[in-house]
């Protein structure tokens, strides 16, 4: 955008040149109307922009949503305005400060308070809500300054939506060979599962973890993860978040990233909002691959 000086100077440049021209001349005219024109459109741009909410834009460019032309756009708007310069810059410190702590040191504290509420079964709702509370106050102590959080907030349904990707649901669905009647269940379950079929595959899976003793951990985690995920692509979310619970709990699997995210979306799809803030949170300070995307969620939560 052509600041004041720099229109001024090419207004005297436009007069240096056309100095020396008859006033009837076309170009002096031409020249004239060309820069009248250029003074309207810089001056519509400056009023249009008062009214621009920049923070959205903030949120949008710091989330890498924006494609190319709005990300250029925004990048020169940068080069003229320190005030959203210094808001950026206090923004990604935030970001920083929050990739930079103890990972191990924090899951250790969340882990011992997550247990410490399990025991206690006589907590109120009004106690786990002051949990809650405390730890998004943590992530504020944590970044060591305040941050402005946008008010574009969204429901549940639309979050689930905009976060929810199958990549999160892939397992590894080795088969067995031995014959027995419950390998063959196995396998039906996995070819039901392959095909999209994810009716069957819950009650093939149901049937092959009945009774199940001899099976290893790995591999029930593996079973439930895929009942989990069959279960959320029918759209019985309390059934499906129940399955991931279980490769939660057992907290010894390859898919406990993934089990924990999609715990997190199921209590968003049954309005669970305090569980789903609880587990969002613990993400939102993990290294997961999830980290980021919870903190959104976190931010747009109704």
């Amino acid at each position: 955008m052509l600041t004041g000086v720099v229109l001024l100077n090419e207004w005297q440049s436009n007069s240096m040149l056309c100095s020396g021209m008859d006033d009837s001349g076309a170009a002096y005219r031409t020249g004239i109307v060309h820069f009248r024109e250029k003074i309207d459109v810089e001056y519509n741009i400056m009023l249009l922009m008062k009214t621009i909410d920049l923070n959205y834009f903030l949120e949008r460019y710091l989330s890498e949503e924006m494609d190319q032309a709005e990300k250029n756009w925004f990048e020169k708007e940068l080069d003229g305005n320190d005030e959203l310069k210094k808001e950026l810059a206090l923004r990604r410190r935030t970001e920083s400060v929050l990739r930079e702590v103890d990972i191990l040191d924090l899951r250790a504290k969340l882990n011992a308070v997550e247990k410490e509420r399990s025991e206690e079964s006589s907590w109120t709702a009004a106690r786990r809500r002051m949990l809650r509370y405390a730890a998004v106050a943590a992530l504020f102590i944590l970044a060591g300054t305040s941050i402005w959080l946008p008010n574009h907030k969204m429901s549940n349904d639309e979050l689930f939506r905009k976060f929810y990707d199958q990549s999160a649901t892939v397992v590894n669905t080795a088969t067995r060979s031995s014959g027995t009647s419950s390998d063959l269940t196995y396998q039906a379950a996995l070819k039901a599962y392959r095909e999209g079929q994810f009716i069957v595959a819950v009650r093939y899976f149901e049937e092959f973890t009945t009774g199940q003793q001899k099976t290893d951990a790995g591999t029930l985690m593996g079973i439930e993860m895929m009942k989990g995920n069959s279960l959320l692509e029918i759209n019985r979310y309390s059934e499906a978040g129940k399955s991931y619970q279980k490769v939660v709990e057992n907290n010894d699997n390859l898919y406990l990233e993934d089990a924990t995210w999609l715990l997190g979306l199921c209590y968003l799809k049954t309005e669970e909002n305090e569980k789903a803030v609880e587990v969002m949170t613990k993400i939102a300070v993990s290294a997961s691959r999830h980290n980021k995307d919870a903190r959104a969620i976190l931010r747009r939560m109704k």
